[in-house]
């Protein structure tokens, strides 16, 4: 229940699913994302209500997934943008938690505006195949590898739907979008360590700008107002009334470059932990959904913090110019969540200036 406050439209899935999944997928672990441990877990089918007729997907997965549980994931994440002519790999995990073997027969199909690569067992007609059997007490994995059509429009969202025993899985969309080139990204990297070397007085945005300048990068910040940015005048944010911390995108200001630059997901209000109805309300990000070049923008009551994710772990503090001290998952994890009891993060944005072309 949601205890009389607004119900979140479209949740995330939250720290739990993360716990859920490592449990199931890598047993062995003894500790789980911010120390906590999973040690019981019920599910629970709501199948009492016969008045109407059970899924098909779920009639399969009782009759032929007793015992196993699988995901998809891509290469990119949802987070993540990919080029026309860039390669996508698609992969299927799927773990069997019985103690006899258990042979499962496993379909995909090329997603639309890609061309198939590598991977599968079977390719007939853009369906892909194979036979696989799971030992008991273990994990197997299947992937394929597709390529991006040069002429694949910008905005296309690439997604596939795999079954296992009859059964329908699903990864995050990968949308076809400007990302950074890898020789581009490279030079971002190389114009970092030379302004690092030079020094500089420019911080904030003012530095952003400078560092894709020089990089060779047509697409920057055309404000350097980083309040403007972030309370929402340019399109990134907008509070519902009366309740401070909790963001979402605007559309009062659609063509703004700001909302453009957005990385689908990676914004909003913090309060990953929080007891009351923002609980769950933002994902927690990874390194793995940055490229080189993002800009983390975070705001609190007090301040602001803006990094630029340069690879290999490495944030580039564009506050203070210099390499910040902790590595990027940890960084991550301190921006987007609580920090202590008494300390917060307002709202935060994931800007990709390539985007916005």
């Amino acid at each position: 229940g949601t205890n009389g406050k607004p119900a979140i439209e479209n949740p995330e899935p939250s720290i739990r699913y993360h716990q859920v999944w490592d449990y199931f997928f890598r047993p062995a672990s003894t500790t789980y994302a911010f120390g906590s441990k999973l040690t019981t877990l019920c599910i629970v089918r709501p199948l009492n209500d016969f008045s109407k007729a059970i899924p098909q997907n779920t009639i399969n997965r009782i009759e032929n997934l007793e015992g196993v549980v699988a995901q998809k994931l891509s290469s990119h994440r949802q987070t993540n943008t990919v080029n026309c002519g860039e390669e996508i790999t698609f992969t299927l995990d799927i773990r069997n938690t019985n103690s006899e073997a258990k042979t499962l027969d496993i379909t995909d199909t090329v997603p639309a505006s890609t061309t198939y690569v590598s991977g599968a067992q079977t390719v007939s007609d853009n369906t892909l195949g194979w036979s696989v059997t799971v030992p008991g007490d273990s994990t197997v994995t299947v992937s394929y590898t597709v390529r991006v059509n040069d002429d694949t429009a910008s905005g296309t969202k690439l997604q596939t739907k795999a079954t296992i025993g009859g059964v329908v899985f699903e990864c995050p969309e990968v949308t076809v979008g400007n990302t950074l080139t890898s020789d581009e990204q490279a030079a971002v990297r190389e114009a970092v360590a030379e302004i690092k070397a030079e020094g500089t007085s420019a911080t904030l945005i003012e530095l952003a700008n400078a560092i894709y300048e020089r990089a060779g990068v047509d697409c920057t910040f055309g404000e350097t107002d980083l309040a403007t940015i972030m309370t929402g005048e340019n399109g990134v944010f907008t509070g519902i009334e009366g309740k401070a911390n909790y963001y979402t995108l605007s559309t009062a200001t659609d063509t703004s470059v700001y909302r453009n630059m957005l990385v689908p997901t990676l914004y909003g209000g913090n309060n990953v932990f929080s007891p009351r109805w923002q609980h769950d309300r933002t994902r927690l990000a990874y390194e793995a959904d940055l490229v080189i070049g993002d800009i983390i923008v975070t705001r609190d009551a007090a301040m602001y913090e803006v990094f630029m994710y340069i690879g290999d772990g490495v944030m580039f503090s564009l506050t203070t110019a210099a390499d910040d001290s902790l590595a990027a998952n940890v960084r991550m994890e301190r921006l987007l969540g609580r920090r202590d009891v008494n300390y917060y993060r307002r709202y935060f944005a994931v800007l990709r200036p390539s985007l916005a072309n």
